[in-house]
């Protein structure tokens, strides 16, 4: 069978059943009518009018009657129009599913007795009411988790829109962290805390970052940061922005820390060390300057005591001088060769200094050669004369 033809036989169906359990609703709401009508006369003291018999072409519905502890005025409030006829199975679904919920409301309480039941060919009816049916028959309300109401109305609106994209948010735990973050720095920011808490410092970079995130998830709670924890903080903003967080801690640390690594104290420690330097170098100066002045009063002090060698040999140290004022080497007390040479002979000249002026004139009388050379020996004090 085509699949058109099967849809026009399936609406066909569906029609009739619909307009069969139309029907039945009807002549139901028509023997409440006729009930409430009777309880209403029997109240008011009047003869009871005996109930009309409506024959169905589908069904027959015997009368019962219902006890119902309502009082009149709420009984004549649902009174229903009889000439309602019911809908023709032609009509669309859509057309034929509120005719039968509104007639549904209004038989539920004349099918709410356990002694009314339902008779003739409302009996063949099939899914998807067999089980509305049913649980009319035996007097129970259908289930709210399955009723024809809802399960209709969510058919047509799939028929209706047959192709619904699903979309699942999935919730990314760092960008949500980063918001957090965020919404605490502005709330940090620029407070004075009493109760152990520290500020955050107002940068401009930090302070856009945080206004995103905050304009993004502004339910967020906003709480004071802990000393503790804003390193993570700081990191957590500045990886967004590309930075090192090694770099920038260091930085960090090294302008706002009063610690020994901070700018406060790295200031001191290079003001102590260039004091330092600066004692250290007063101190050289002194020394050499006091040097300076002890060498030449030494100088002064030693020149009647010294003795001037000259035509020294080349290649003569101060071993050779010793050995040639051998006899007096108990009072010498220093030997020192010039670096001056002779521009023609190369020959060195040497000082020898003595303890006492005696020694120093006896010396001055040596006679000795040093690598064949005849050393000549003389009082400083006369060659300065």
């Amino acid at each position: 069978m085509p699949p058109k033809a099967r849809a026009g036989v399936m609406n066909g169906v569906l029609g009739k059943q619909l307009a069969s359990i139309t029907e039945s609703l009807a002549q139901a709401s028509k023997r409440r009518d006729s009930e409430v009508m009777k309880k209403a006369g029997r109240e008011a003291g009047g003869p009871p009018t005996p109930a009309p018999y409506v024959k169905s072409p589908m069904s027959a519905v015997p009368t019962h009657t219902a006890s119902n502890g309502g009082k009149a005025g709420e009984s004549e409030s649902e009174l229903v129009d009889t000439d309602r006829s019911p809908k023709t199975p032609n009509e669309p679904i859509s057309v034929l599913v509120p005719t039968f919920f509104s007639m549904e409301a209004k038989a539920e309480g004349v099918f709410s007795t356990p002694d009314t039941t339902l008779t003739g060919s409302a009996k063949s009816f099939s899914d998807p009411f067999s089980g509305f049916q049913e649980s009319l028959r035996v007097g129970e309300a259908p289930q709210i988790n399955d009723h024809p109401r809802k399960m209709l109305a969510d058919l047509e609106r799939n028929l209706r829109s047959p192709s619904v994209a699903v979309t699942h948010e999935i919730e990314d735990d760092l960008d949500r962290l980063r918001a957090e973050m965020a919404s605490l720095l502005l709330e940090s920011d620029g407070e004075d805390n009493n109760d152990g808490t520290v500020d955050m410092p107002s940068s401009p970079m930090l302070r856009q970052a945080a206004e995103t995130e905050d304009s993004k998830a502004p339910h967020e709670p906003k709480v004071a940061l802990e000393k503790d924890g804003l390193p993570s903080v700081v990191a957590l903003q500045l990886e967004k922005t590309g930075c090192n967080w090694e770099q920038v801690k260091a930085w960090t640390e090294y302008l706002f820390s009063n610690g020994l690594n901070g700018y406060t104290a790295q200031k001191e420690k290079e003001a102590i060390i260039q004091r330092a330097e600066l004692e250290l170098e007063q101190t050289k100066e002194y020394v050499l300057s006091e040097e300076a002045v002890y060498r030449a009063a030494e100088e002064k002090a030693s020149l009647p005591f010294r003795l001037l060698v000259t035509n020294i040999a080349a290649d003569a140290d101060e071993e050779e001088l010793a050995v040639l004022f051998w006899d007096f080497r108990f009072e010498i007390r220093n030997i020192k060769i010039l670096d001056e040479r002779d521009p023609i002979r190369r020959t060195r000249t040497a000082y020898v200094d003595m303890y006492t002026l005696e020694a120093a004139k006896e010396a001055s009388h040596t006679i000795g050669s040093i690598y064949g050379l005849m050393a000549k020996v003389r009082l400083a004090i006369q060659d300065s004369d």
